[in-house]
């Protein structure tokens, strides 16, 4: 009999860890959240900054940090704990030039690095994967030699660089579901 508790309390603590593991894995999506950023303007290289926008604060939730004026190109940005999304208002052409576009900068550089940055399949401006980059804490969007119609915009979405704890928090999820799969050895009494 103690053995079949033991079980069931052996069980109860496998679907703890990994319930654990499963909150911390999906929880990691807010890369941004409450981080510091910057967003440049460069031109005509990726280190000739035009204009800068910030420090902001940026929250769980999608928000406008940045509304250009005159001399640049319209544009709003909008950031979320995962995602920036550029928007044209207007139309606009984009001079030809070895970088002509958007460095976004997490400031402190306490945010865990990007492993990725991808173009978001819903955008309906013409920036394609080859013209976005990243390293620990930039994001590079290289605009040049396309255009913009009214209306048109891009996302960027950000995907972190998983902490550790987290590997091994599905480690141990991982071992869990072996042994609760397994269940309770039966013993034989003969």
């Amino acid at each position: 009999m103690s053995g079949l508790i033991f079980s069931v309390g052996a069980r109860v603590c496998y679907a703890i860890v990994l319930g654990t593991a499963w909150f911390s894995a999906s929880a990691m999506g807010g890369i941004l959240d409450g981080q510091q950023l910057s967003l440049e303007v460069n031109y005509p290289t990726k280190t000739d900054v035009q204009f800068t926008y910030g420090p902001f604060t940026v929250g769980p939730n999608p928000q406008v940090v940045v509304t250009s004026t005159p001399p640049l190109v319209n544009f709003t940005a909008t950031a979320s704990d995962d995602s920036i999304t550029i928007t044209y208002p207007g139309s606009a052409q984009f001079a030809v030039t070895t970088f002509n576009g958007y460095v976004l900068t997490e400031v402190a550089s306490t945010a865990p690095s990007f492993i990725s940055a991808v173009v978001d399949p819903g955008s309906t401006f013409a920036l394609d994967q080859s013209r976005v980059t990243f390293d620990d804490h930039n994001v590079y969007m290289n605009v040049s030699g396309l255009s913009a119609q009214a209306g048109q915009h891009f996302t960027v979405d950000f995907t972190p660089v998983p902490e550790p704890s987290v590997f091994w928090l599905l480690g141990f999820s991982a071992v869990g579901i072996l042994v609760f799969m397994r269940g309770p050895r039966r013993v034989s009494t003969r």
